[in-house]
């Protein structure tokens, strides 16, 4: 299934994941300030998830 979502990354991956017992999220794997902002996302499901979650980290 397909869809469209609409609303701020972290909270449409939540939304999306109710109920499931694993969510998994992709990670840009960069290093210092900009991995970090750029991470948020990922940081925010973690702390926020009500079930596991693996995060993939990008091809080195």
């Amino acid at each position: 299934m397909i869809s469209l979502m609409r609303g701020p990354a972290h909270e449409v991956l939540l939304e999306a994941a109710r109920g499931a017992a694993l969510l998994g999220v992709g990670n840009h794997g960069l290093q210092g300030l900009k991995g970090y902002l750029l991470d948020s996302v990922s940081h925010s499901i973690v702390v926020k998830a009500p079930s596991p979650v693996l995060i993939v980290g990008a091809a080195q």
